[in-house]
């Protein structure tokens, strides 16, 4: 090869090698908009979590109140007689 040649291919070389490096950099910058996203996405799961816990703790009571409810006025309704 004569120096031409190896100066033609090393410029293409250095061309290749200088765009890898941008697009290394643009991934780089993706992956860690990703993880800051990743990360948001992570605290309103458990925020979400903590809220859906504390519905189902006020549906049991709910229920509870509601079926005790109904007791009280079967019994209720068998002590008046309201059922003959």
């Amino acid at each position: 090869m004569d120096e031409k040649q190896c100066e033609v291919h090393r410029d293409y070389i250095l061309e290749r090698v200088n765009r890898n490096e941008i697009r290394i950099n643009d991934h780089s910058k993706r992956i860690d908009s990703i993880e800051q996203h990743n990360s948001r996405t992570d605290g309103k799961i458990e925020n979400l979590i903590d809220k859906m816990d504390s519905l189902i703790t006020t549906l049991r009571w709910g229920m509870g109140l509601a079926v005790g409810s109904f007791v009280g006025f079967f019994f209720y309704v068998v002590q008046h007689g309201l059922f003959k």
